[in-house]
């Protein structure tokens, strides 16, 4: 559990609780009431310079980079208090990571993932295929002359209206050669590129769908080999699924203790709910609840943790539990709260729309639990219960 942590690491979870306290609070007041209204640049740039300054910033990113290149446990510790906090500006205090981009050399180094790590430009990853291609036939590319010819549409692009270029993966085809997946760097302003539709999902961020016609690379632009298109795409996921626990646990500890802290207000019967047993039982649900996140979540980081060992199974089950319990338990704290906690802007309003999001992120549930079951059942995988 995380009480049991070493002092290192529970001077990283002061050294985090100290800089929310102290600075992001009181940017946070900053923010327009109106949750539609997209974060100002000129309160990002105070976010991220603040971040730099205290030494957070770099917490995500390689020590070439800069940063101080914290491992698994480390983030797990950071992002549940952060997700404690629950700040609207919670999301924007880490640098950027490597990510699909850690190993590239040469031209794409140079290009995007120096620019990348320097805030000087912005990607976006093209994976979800959109749900009106004919004949389920997937965003597909030839290879010809030391170009590709790339053709297909992709949807859920999340961030894709800011970003510079699309991390896009693709099916390459040959009559001649390799075959197989692939990641293609592709700039947004390349020609062929049309952005159908820009939306925004219930949490509040933004998406777009994008139609490539004939869109034209040169190979380079490739991200390792044809055919590790798909292993490059999951290789990373595994730590963006753990953060989004981190995240849920965190959200699921302010949304208790929000709760907790408004049924002793005086209530109009005369005392205050909190001296009812129905409530009482509802509140101790939850506490159970998030106590059993963390113990899992701590868990599986730890596991995770120890010598780089593969942990995909605990992995999912750890993303599968956190988003659907901090579901039900901003489920119960609004129960708790009341009709006023549904109307917009209320913070518990907030925090329902967001978690609701978590189960779709990075694998919807019920598609983890049937690679979890197909790893348990035909790889003579286990889960360390």
């Amino acid at each position: 559990m995380p009480e049991l942590l070493p002092i290192d690491l529970r001077n990283l979870q002061e050294k985090i609780q100290s800089f929310i306290d102290n600075v992001l609070i009181n940017i946070e007041t900053e923010l327009d009431s109106n949750l539609n209204q997209p974060i100002p640049k000129n309160i990002l740039d105070e976010v991220r310079g603040r971040s730099v300054e205290n030494g957070v910033w770099g917490l995500t990113q390689p020590i070439e980079f800069g940063g101080s290149e914290a491992n698994i446990l480390e983030m797990t510790v950071v992002r549940e208090i952060l997700g404690q906090a629950n700040l609207r500006i919670g999301n924007y205090i880490l640098g950027p990571q490597p990510g699909i981009l850690a190993s590239v050399q040469g031209k794409l180094r140079e290009q995007y993932l120096l620019p990348l790590m320097k805030g000087e430009k912005k990607g976006a990853f093209a994976f979800t295929e959109a749900s009106t291609i004919p004949h389920s036939k997937p965003t597909w590319a030839s290879l010809k002359d030391q170009e590709f010819t790339i053709t297909g549409q992709k949807s859920f692009i999340s961030g894709g209206a800011d970003a510079d270029f699309f991390s896009t993966l693709v099916n390459i085809e040959s009559k001649s050669g390799s075959s197989g997946t692939a990641i293609v760097l592709i700039d947004k302003d390349t020609k062929g590129i049309s952005i159908e539709r820009e939306f925004r999902s219930l949490d509040g961020s933004s998406h777009i769908s994008i139609t490539l016609n004939s869109v034209k690379i040169p190979d380079w632009h490739i991200v390792g080999e044809i055919g590790e298109g798909m292993p490059r795409a999951l290789r990373n996921i595994n730590n963006v699924r753990m953060a989004i626990a981190a995240k849920s646990t965190g959200l699921a500890k302010w949304s208790t203790e929000f709760a907790a802290q408004n049924i002793k207000q005086p209530h109009r019967s005369g005392i205050s709910l909190s001296d009812r047993e129905g409530v009482r039982l509802r509140l101790a649900d939850m506490l159970i609840q998030v106590y059993a996140m963390r113990s899992i979540l701590y868990r599986t980081a730890r596991i995770t943790n120890e010598n780089n060992v593969s942990a995909v199974n605990e992995i999912l089950t750890t993303k599968i539990f956190c988003t659907e319990q901090v579901g039900l338990i901003v489920d119960k704290a609004i129960d708790l709260c009341g009709g006023n906690s549904l109307i917009e802007g209320h913070p518990l309003e907030r925090t329902y729309r967001e978690v609701r999001s978590l189960r779709f992120a990075e694998g919807a549930s019920d598609i983890l639990r049937l690679n979890l079951a197909k790893n348990y059942l035909e790889s003579n995988s286990s889960v360390r219960f």
